[in-house]
């Protein structure tokens, strides 16, 4: 399990923004070194929490903005947070039967949804959102 060190061309140039990537960037390195020295249930837990509460601050913020900026991918954009959503309602639920294996799996998705996600679909906004003053 390697970590994911912060780099350059992950910032969107939106310090809110890019504070709250790195929150993310955070819990993923925190599950990576978990699993590396024995992961427990609450451990996984506690990981889950911690999306649950990142993800309900982080995409109500985003789409706060879409809305008051009319963003024109508002909807394709929310879709992709729904997904991720739901994907974290079944780790939480896979969870409650103690199987903590699953940690493997939600670190190579949390990887994947960070990069794809940042790198892609946000940096997609970047435009809008400095144009309407979010900083």
């Amino acid at each position: 399990m390697s970590m994911i060190p912060w780099k350059e061309e992950y910032n969107l140039g939106i310090d809110s923004i890019d504070a709250q990537h790195k929150q993310l960037i955070n819990i993923i390195n925190t599950l990576a070194r978990e699993i590396k020295s024995g992961i427990t249930e609450q451990d996984l837990d506690k990981t889950i929490v911690n999306m649950e509460k990142y993800v309900q601050g982080h995409f109500l913020f985003e789409e706060k903005f879409f809305t008051a900026s009319l963003y024109e991918k508002t909807k394709e954009h929310i879709a992709e947070h729904h997904i991720f959503l739901e994907k974290t309602k079944e780790f939480r639920e896979r969870a409650l039967t103690g199987d903590v294996s699953l940690s493997i799996e939600m670190l190579g998705y949390l990887e994947e949804w960070f990069l794809h996600h940042v790198l892609v679909v946000d940096k997609q906004y970047v435009d809008t959102f400095k144009k309407f003053g979010v900083q």
